[in-house]
């Protein structure tokens, strides 16, 4: 949290720089991010502190801010600091002020890539999906917002549909209650740390159809990059476009 610079509370910011610094979970830094580029259409410069996680992808995204991870020093003077789940109250006072657009751009190349895998994978899908269940966090509280994999997996008869799992803890469990010929129906991203590369998560959403996934950093993440996301529980809609 920063500990100089005055409260920004809509003040004008013509000619003034701003440390924005995020705050909460990863999945509300992602959701608050799009608020990042009205932020430096008003200020001369803005400065952005992030979980290190998404220092890459923010930096591509957002290339008219400074990015840096929470844990680097901020070298530059700033006039103003505000946490960016502020930002709302500023930007998005209006249904007609969300953009609706994708605001996070994942590496071309990488996207590229993985839609060569996905085709490799499923050489006769019509779609793929990408699908999460429950958040790693597991409290009784929260568990009527989410599903077991046994109560999705009528979706796996779906001919011509592939499926790729975004599930990103360990979920051995949960499969292990699926019957043997449903588990053959879900693929997995070997190599792919989808807790912790959030980057290359993101070029691997951007090249998928479609994502179903409950409220968690996942769908935040598919629908920021401009993939079809379904959510269901808790807060339950459509992101993306």
């Amino acid at each position: 949290r920063a500990t100089t610079g005055t409260e920004w509370c809509g003040q004008t910011l013509s000619n003034k720089s701003i440390l924005a610094w995020g705050e909460q979970g990863i999945g509300d830094e992602i959701l608050f991010a799009s608020m990042i580029p009205d932020l430096c259409a008003q200020a001369k410069q803005t400065i952005l502190t992030c979980d290190e996680r998404l220092v890459s992808l923010f930096s591509r995204s957002f290339p008219e801010a400074t990015v840096v991870a929470h844990r680097e020093m901020v070298n530059q003077r700033f006039a103003y600091q505000t946490p960016t789940g502020n930002l709302g109250r500023y930007f998005r006072d209006s249904l007609e002020k969300f953009p609706g657009t994708p605001y996070l751009i994942p590496d071309a190349q990488r996207v590229n890539d993985w839609k060569n895998w996905l085709d490799y994978q499923f050489p006769d899908a019509d779609l793929v999906v990408g699908i999460a269940w429950r958040s790693q966090l597991r409290s009784k509280r929260l568990q009527s917002h989410f599903a077991t994999l046994q109560q999705m997996s009528r979706l796996f008869d779906l001919d011509r549909v592939g499926f790729v799992v975004l599930q990103y803890d360990d979920y051995s469990a949960d499969m292990n209650e699926l019957p043997i010929e449903l588990r053959k129906h879900l693929i997995h991203p070997q190599g792919l740390d989808l807790k912790n590369q959030i980057d290359e998560t993101a070029a691997l959403m951007k090249a998928l159809d479609m994502v179903v996934s409950p409220f968690t950093s996942t769908a935040e993440l598919a629908g920021a990059v401009g993939c079809h996301t379904l959510i269901f529980g808790h807060g339950a809609g459509g992101v993306g476009t």
